[in-house]
């Protein structure tokens, strides 16, 4: 039994010492208790601030263990509070009325296609928590989204979100 007991102690010492040897390499620095935050390893960069009221659009230039390069992010504090593939698309048919949308044209129909392909990716990254997806909807709610003119949530979002980006873009250059 004490053989065994100190077979496991030295299997334990041997992975911690292998985890700290791994984290390293990634620039975590496990042994100091130096943990690096999501938004540090993902070295993601602001593409609108407050893009929500207290949420940040942020994407990775550099993958993480939950957030992989190119991915856009929603972040809080340090970390993302969801994450997202992208890429972010405007609504191609947004403001047009039924009759303009009926007889949209071929090249129309393929934007939004892949609007819509968009929008389905960030639709799954809003499964969250009650308390997240009321912080989420509140701060959407404060800047313009109505429930009752706007339809789901995720459609609203991608396109406020794109719009955001791109007054950030032009007020940048």
């Amino acid at each position: 039994m004490r053989k065994q007991l100190q077979q496991l102690i030295r299997r334990r010492r041997r992975a911690w010492f292998l985890r700290c040897q791994l984290y390293t390499l990634a620039g975590l620095h496990l042994h100091e208790r130096k943990i690096m935050c999501e938004q540090c390893v993902a070295k993601a960069v602001m593409v609108v601030e407050n893009v929500i009221p207290g949420f940040h659009l942020m994407q990775a230039t550099q993958g993480s263990r939950h957030w992989k390069k190119g991915w856009y992010g929603l972040v809080e504090v340090n970390d993302p509070t969801l994450v997202f593939e992208g890429p972010l698309l405007q609504d191609p048919t947004h403001g047009w009325s039924d009759d303009a949308i009926n007889a949209m044209a071929q090249d129309v129909q393929a934007a939004l296609g892949r609007y819509d392909e968009s929008v389905e990716k960030l639709e799954e990254a809003l499964v969250v928590d009650a308390g997240t997806g009321y912080r989420i909807v509140s701060a959407c709610m404060e800047v313009g989204y109505n429930r009752k003119d706007d339809g789901f949530i995720h459609y609203w979002l991608m396109n406020y979100m794109v719009t955001m980006a791109k007054l950030a873009s032009a007020t940048a250059k």
